[in-house]
């Protein structure tokens, strides 16, 4: 029988973790390169050495650098980029406790559940959807956000829609939509049937928009173990049925609790090992003002569930697995007008209730749950498991009111700066309940707060935040037909899409950044017609543009931004390059370095007010925090350059990718090819192919290669050597530059250097790269560029090689690492596992 550390070191288990981790990647999580690139080089090799770590427990997480991650508000993630190697170890467990542990989690659980395929199955009289078993082998890690949030939806909606005696209705103006019946009763939570609430009066429900504060990082690891255990106990299920494709003396192994505890034990041991190096923002603005009711994020070794970790999704469900459970035996308890609902996508919740004194009790009932303590109320110090509520966060407006009226009556005090309450320093004698608090609250006072609640109240009519019609058009549009692919189809299809990103469309469902990135990552690889002209060029990238500047919190965007000044009409020429060029440099000078000034209305084209130290209100730039309250005033002078830095960075990792796949594209379909018998069409379903005309796409990616253009707006007006504060967008510009040359260049350079190659990313001065003189002195500054000698030396390692794989294919890269007058790969060992 194999053991904890055998099953965990398994060659098909670490094949299993590397896929998902490889593809985790290509979803967009910040990767250590050239770390990366090596694994994809050579994976087995990588993998050979963490099994061979692994099988003699002498595996450690090597120190993972944290990058000061801003999001919208001014707030900062807590986000940790983990070495590959860590990733694809931490991954392994996951691989074989990940669907014993899904397949018990409540069905009211949305977000980060682990994959497993679905099937509508038509043989029965009524067709539904079939959940299989989770594959062993799958490249997925999570259900797909668009199901997984598109079913968090659909359930809150059915809900309340339950709770109301609204219709539900199974087709709207786009045809069939997703409804209840093609689902069994036990895959949806007990509340979406009508037998939940049949004995309850009335037609309109309460509600209630909960979130975490601070999730990940406020787990603490000693609960999650117990967790863990109790889940992969006695009454965990056999794997036999449950995963499909796993090992057979794995799946034995799965079946002793034994061994499962020995994962488990292997888990923990090694989150708590995990060492995080600081990154250049100071200790004081990861932390929060005094006073506030808020996490412990430095406790040693309990020190949470790292942001940028692929598994932590996973493990947050099973932290708040136990809470879930405490939650639901409330409400099988409750009955009539006190009767209510959890629906929970990760760290954001839901709760409805058919009374207002049912929803307020709710509220208290899923902070305790949390806790995991005999707390008295929200007003009892949180000694539990370290999560509670975000009470800033609670929705709507009257909800959150009742409840900061609630814990002012119990000593609470506003925060001078933000308003939220905080706790007494003395703590309150036996605190009263929030219900004990509501009825003995004065009329005057009561009637004004049942009045506000009143007013958010959802009813038969107007199931107001929970409409999905938005949620079923967005699945719609994420569909790809043969219809949407031709002249009439396709303008149909553009303009829908148009629609989307431009209006203003009113939904609580869906957040209107997620609405405007869906829409415009769909325009810039729509299909167009065939006759296609300069104004449908022009109208994807004036959307695009509108997006980008009433969103400047999506990094993500810049992706679009590229490929939108990559399209080109039926003909590539240069004036179609000059008018890309034109309208890019307009987007890239929101972003540029500009010099360091307090006269913040001196910055031209920059947004306005959503940038953080913009807009002038007292009351905003309190708000502009690294979670809440005031930031400390040395590191707020700097936040706006290191919130563009971000961006910059963003932007080159785009134009890196971008370079790739034109030159992937003009590699594998190139017109060279035209006379060759196995000559390949290009995939209908690849971007560059709907972008760009057929043959047109390495004079594009030469245009987009001139990168000291794009270098001058962004760098020409600033202190260049701020970069060297910004690590991130150094190694961003050195993707870019390495991207924009061909393989058999760098790898031509890297055996005439004498620099080994390190564990950053780092660029060999070719003659090509030398050309782009403001890039390369940028680089040259950053210690990031490395001489190269006259003199050839042979051999390449797989660092080196690394590098050479960030370059654009092309034929000539194979006579550069294997000349004819050397020897073999296998005897002259080219590539080693060093």
């Amino acid at each position: 029988m194999l053991t904890a550390d055998e099953a965990i070191s398994n060659d098909l288990v670490l094949q299993a973790a590397w896929r998902r981790v490889e593809a985790w990647y290509r979803g967009g999580g910040l990767a250590p390169e050239p770390e990366l690139s090596r694994w994809r080089l050579h994976p087995e090799a990588e993998l050979r050495k963490l099994s061979s770590k692994l099988r003699e427990g002498s595996w450690q997480p090597r120190p993972w650098q944290q990058v000061p991650y801003p999001k919208k508000k001014g707030c900062l993630r807590h986000y940790v980029v983990p070495t590959v190697r860590d990733q694809v170890a931490f991954m392994a467990h996951l691989v074989l406790l990940g669907p014993l542990l899904d397949v018990q989690l409540h069905s009211f659980a949305f977000g980060n559940r682990w994959y497993r395929p679905v099937l509508w199955d038509r043989r029965r009289g009524q067709p539904m959807w079939v959940e299989r078993p989770y594959p062993f082998a799958s490249g997925r890690t999570y259900l797909p956000y668009s199901r997984s949030h598109g079913l968090f939806r659909r359930v809150a909606h059915w809900t309340v829609a339950q709770m109301t005696k609204a219709q539900i209705r199974k087709e709207d103006y786009a045809g069939r939509v997703q409804h209840i019946e093609d689902y069994a009763a036990e895959s949806l939570p007990p509340w979406t049937r009508p037998e939940w609430w049949g004995g309850t009066d009335g037609d309109q429900a309460y509600w209630a928009a909960l979130d975490i504060e601070m999730a990940y990082p406020s787990v603490r690891l000693e609960r999650l173990r117990s967790a863990l255990d109790r889940m992969v106990g006695d009454d965990c299920p056999g794997a036999q049925g449950v995963i499909q494709g796993c090992p057979e003396s794995t799946m034995e192994a799965l079946g002793q609790i034994g061994v499962r505890q020995g994962m488990v034990e292997l888990l923990i041991a090694a989150l708590q090992s995990v060492n995080i190096e600081p990154g250049p923002i100071p200790p004081s603005a990861w932390g929060l003002p005094e006073g506030h009711w808020l996490p412990d994020l430095n406790r040693d070794g309990d020190g949470g569930l790292p942001t940028g970790l692929a598994v932590s999704g996973m493990l947050l469900n099973v932290a708040l697995h136990e809470a879930d459970t405490s939650v639901k035996q409330y409400l099988d308890s409750t009955i009539g007008g006190m009767r209510g609902a959890l629906v929970r996508f990760a760290d954001d919740m839901y709760v409805m209730s058919k009374s207002r004194e049912g929803i307020l009790e709710l509220v208290e009932v899923v902070d305790a749950a949390l806790a995991s303590s005999d707390r008295g109320g929200l007003a009892s110090p949180n000694d539990g498991s370290n999560l509670c509520l975000n009470v800033s966060k609670i929705r709507p407006d009257a909800v959150q009111t009742v409840v900061k009226s609630f814990l002012v009556a119990n000593d609470w005090e506003p925060c001078d700066e933000c308003g939220v309450p905080v706790p007494p320093k003395l703590e309150t004698q036996d605190p009263h309940t929030i219900l004990e608090w509501w009825a003995n609250l004065e009329d005057d006072p009561k009637s004004q707060l049942r009045t506000t609640l009143d007013r958010t109240a959802v009813a038969k009519g107007d199931v107001g935040p929970f409409v999905t019609a938005l949620v079923e058009r967005l699945s719609e549009l994420g569909t790809d037909t043969l219809d949407e692919r031709f002249d009439d189809g396709a303008r149909s299809h553009i303009a829908r899409l148009h629609e989307l990103a431009r209006f203003n469309i009113d939904d609580e469902q869906v957040r209107p950044e997620t609405r405007r990135t869906f829409s415009v990552n769909r325009l810039v690889g729509a299909w167009a017609p065939a006759d296609m002209e300069w104004q449908v060029v022009r109208d994807i990238r004036e959307t695009v543009a509108s997006v980008l500047a009433a969103t400047p919190w999506q990094f993500n965007l810049w992706r679009a931004v590229v490929r939108a000044s990559v399209r080109r009409p039926a003909s590539v020429d240069r004036a179609s390059d000059r008018e890309a060029e034109d309208w890019l440099c307009v987007q890239l000078r929101r972003i540029a370095m500009r010099p360091d000034s307090t006269d913040l209305l001196a910055w031209e084209n920059v947004w306005p007010e959503d940038l953080p130290e913009k807009g002038g209100s007292e009351k905003r730039e309190q708000q502009t925090a690294f979670g809440v309250c005031k930031l400390p005033g040395h590191v707020r002078e700097g936040w706006r350059s290191h919130y563009l830095s971000f961006h910059r960075a963003a932007f080159w990792r785009a134009v890196s990718e971008a370079l790739r796949e034109l030159g992937r594209h003009e590699y594998r379909y190139g017109n060279e090819r035209d006379e060759r018998e196995d000559r390949e069409d290009p995939s209908p379903n690849v971007w560059t192919a709907r972008a760009v005309p057929e043959g047109g796409h390495r004079v594009v990616a030469d245009w987009l290669a001139a990168l000291d253009r794009w270098a001058e707006v962004l760098y020409s007006g600033g202190d260049r050597t701020n970069l060297r504060k910004w690590p991130w967008e150094a190694e961003a510009l050195a993707g870019a530059v390495l991207s924009a040359q061909r393989t058999s260049t760098i790898a031509e350079a890297w055996r005439r250097t004498s620099s080994p190659a390190s564990v950053r990313l780092r660029v060999p001065a070719t003659e090509d790269v030398l050309r782009l003189v403001l890039c390369a002195d940028l680089l040259r500054d950053l210690g990031r560029l490395v001489r190269v000698r006259p003199d050839p030396i042979r051999r390449l390692r797989a660092k080196a090689l690394a590098h050479v794989r960030f370059g654009q294919p092309d034929r000539s890269l194979s006579r550069v690492l294997f000349p004819r007058d050397a020897p073999s790969r296998v005897r002259g060992r080219t590539l080693d596992e060093r």
